[in-house]
């Protein structure tokens, strides 16, 4: 198996065989079925958010590969592996934090696409 880690935002993976951390599996479970090894097949498809390590031995094709990289094979799959908070520098304004709220520059949150660009407008102008 060989060990990736997630370059874009999000990447779902289709079948194959993953070695992950226990806390990797504790929000997959329903997804995927142990096997005798320690490993994990994939039941249909799973997926990795941005920074994921994981040990994967499956089909990696060119467009797969444009979204995770091959890291060192010495590398373990960590027990935290996701930052929950977005790095600022890679993040633009406002911030679409899923079920129609965005997080605008100052850290406050509002609802509705519109009212968020509207809002983020506003405040680049009073900065």
């Amino acid at each position: 198996m060989k060990n990736y880690k997630v370059l874009s935002t999000f990447v779902t993976l289709h079948g194959g065989t993953l070695i992950l951390s226990a806390d990797q599996v504790k929000r997959r479970s329903h997804l995927l079925s142990e096997n005798d090894d320690g490993s994990f097949s994939i039941n249909g498809s799973v997926g990795f958010k941005k920074g994921e390590i994981f040990h994967y031995d499956g089909v990696v094709n060119r467009s797969l590969l444009e979204l995770i990289e091959e890291i060192d094979d010495s590398a373990d799959v960590p027990e935290e592996n996701i930052d929950e908070e977005t790095p600022e520098e890679s993040v633009s304004y406002p911030y679409h934090e899923g079920a129609g709220w965005y997080r605008l520059s100052n850290g406050s949150k509002i609802r509705g696409e519109r009212h968020a660009i509207q809002a983020q407008s506003e405040l680049n102008d009073t900065a």
